[in-house]
């Protein structure tokens, strides 16, 4: 079975995690930090959940190193309409690139280029590997990259995007994706497209003639309106083009063993998270030392003593779930069950449900996620 290496996309992921529909929090000195909780939380969560083999992250260039990008030499107004980031962000932002790095978990940042184009080079250098590549991100300028051995992972919704799911929810292929940008455009980040056409009729264009190329070639075949927008466009499709295509040869070396998931340093962040006053992850940092990140035990992995069979089960199908049911309606006849709940925090008011464990007898237990870092699983 081909090994996974996880790689996320480290802004895009810090931003949702600043702006996730959680509570406020702050350390004890004053430092806010429910962004850094809620990325920290994701992050333990998919180690524990998907069991990576390899993990990295790679991210934009530092702000005053922004404009050393090549797409800004393409067009100066690349990204000019973006709103600078809130001050919280960035305090957190750095407070999160210091975990990461801390806990070992190599970080790729270069000069010149972004993330997007940092995970299209590491995809394609590990393309002759026996690897599955997942970059973790929702973001759709990625969806150029996928493959039969690489996908987009959203962590949130616990949900793979390959290029058999990305046709049957958007309909389109990975090597149609970036002739549907040169015609849609990003008003994101401020890249001009075919003024009036978004992602689905320039689905539908490329899906008739082939190109962004062919479309301007057959513009006379579109209705006026459109075929006026479509021959105004032909000057700018080059440039456009550039800017939406990631590029593969950024100059980094990738030590794939640096990237091992069995190097990390766990305890490397625990007086962190006792500074920023997370007591419930400090907890999380144990059930990682005790050797969470290994492959999931099954009945018969492991034993105590001689005869005794210990069994620890992960309830994350309907048919898992109405299994356990069953067990606990047996337990309950025959004497009870003990169970306890993971949650964000241990103030029972401001807390939320994480999970729920479960046992009857010793050596056997069952754990059912109910929530992700954000939103339900």
């Amino acid at each position: 079975m081909a090994k996974a290496f996880y790689i996320l996309d480290g802004h895009a992921q810090i931003y949702r995690a600043f702006y996730a529909p959680f509570r406020d929090l702050t350390s004890p000195s004053g430092e806010p930090t429910r962004a850094t909780h809620v990325f920290c939380q994701m992050l333990f969560n998919l180690i524990r959940d998907r069991r990576p083999d390899y993990l990295a992250m790679a991210l934009d260039p530092p702000a005053e190193a922004e404009k050393t990008i090549f797409r800004y030499e393409l067009d100066e107004d690349y990204k000019a309409n973006r709103e600078p980031a809130p001050e919280a962000l960035h305090v957190q932002m750095y407070r999160i690139v210091s975990i990461v790095s801390t806990l070992g978990i190599p970080i790729f940042c270069l000069a010149g280029f972004e993330a997007d184009d940092l995970l299209a080079t590491i995809a394609h250098q590990l393309r002759n590997e026996d690897l599955d590549v997942y970059l973790v991100s929702r973001d759709k300028d990625l969806e150029q990259l996928l493959s039969d051995r690489v996908c987009l992972f959203d962590p949130h919704k616990s949900e793979v995007i390959d290029p058999t799911t990305l046709l049957e929810k958007k309909g389109y292929t990975p090597e149609q994706a970036v002739e549907i940008q040169t015609l849609a455009g990003d008003s994101t980040d401020n890249i001009p497209g075919v003024p009036g056409v978004g992602i689905k009729t320039a689905a539908k264009l490329i899906r008739q003639y082939g190109s962004a190329e062919a479309v301007i070639a057959h513009a006379d075949e579109l209705t006026p309106k459109m075929s006026e927008r479509v021959k105004a466009f032909a000057d700018q499709l080059p440039i456009t083009r550039q800017l939406v295509t990631l590029r593969r040869d950024a100059p980094l070396e990738l030590d794939l063993r640096a990237c091992a998931v069995d190097r990390l340093d766990f305890a490397a962040v625990h007086p962190i998270f006792k500074e920023l006053g997370f007591r419930r992850l400090v907890e999380v940092l144990g059930s990682f030392a005790d050797g969470l990140t290994r492959s999931p035990p099954t009945a018969a992995d492991t034993t105590r003593g001689r005869d005794e069979t210990v069994g620890y089960h992960l309830v994350d199908t309907p048919e898992t779930l109405e299994a356990l049911v069953t067990k606990l309606r047996k337990a309950g006849r025959n004497g009870g069950f003990a169970f306890d709940t993971e949650t964000t925090g241990l103030n029972p008011v401001a807390a939320d449900l994480v999970g729920l464990s479960f046992s009857w007898k010793a050596g056997e237990a069952y754990y059912v996620p109910v929530r992700a870092a954000v939103g339900k699983v």
